[in-house]
């Protein structure tokens, strides 16, 4: 949610400096279409607020369609639509190890890397598919997969593949 609310932030403050490059011929096409008045006319503050408005929901549409996720789909159907069943973290060792796999106290920052396993169900033909995602410190399930490959076959013909 955090994540999601930052990107709003970031997205409306690049529409309101793109339409300040644009310069007046944006921010006036948007006066016109949006509150049906001449540019050239004066604009009250109950105005002024309706256009921050229409940036913020540009902002949110823009924020939720980018914030899904662009390395996940379903390998039965090729849908992006996919809800998380489990997920397993692994130890991959350390960022400096020793010949036998310890850690090697000889380096302060030394974290522990994990390799993170997971399976995801198919919203729209219930397929279910194994992932592995990018070793790393983090078992967040956010983390970029690597691969994904079907465990268990979903609704009607298969047009999406592993990858």
């Amino acid at each position: 949610m955090i994540r999601l609310l930052f990107k709003f932030v970031i997205w409306f403050i690049i529409l309101f400096f793109l339409v300040g490059l644009a310069g007046e011929t944006l921010h006036e096409w948007m006066i016109e279409t949006f509150l049906d008045r001449n540019y050239d006319q004066k604009i009250d503050g109950s105005e002024k607020r309706f256009m921050v408005m229409v940036y913020m929901g540009l902002a949110g549409l823009l924020s939720l369609k980018l914030s899904q996720r662009w390395d996940l789909r379903c390998t039965w159907c090729g849908s992006r639509k996919l809800k998380v069943v489990t997920k397993k973290a692994q130890s991959a060792g350390y960022k400096h190890s020793n010949k036998d796999g310890s850690r090697d106290h000889r380096f302060n920052n030394n974290p522990e890397l994990f390799v993170l396993f997971s399976e995801w169900k198919c919203k729209k033909c219930q397929a279910t598919s194994a992932c592995t995602h990018e070793t790393g410190t983090s078992t967040s399930i956010y983390k970029k997969i690597i691969s994904a490959n079907l465990l268990v076959g979903g609704d009607g013909e298969r047009t999406g593949k592993n990858y």
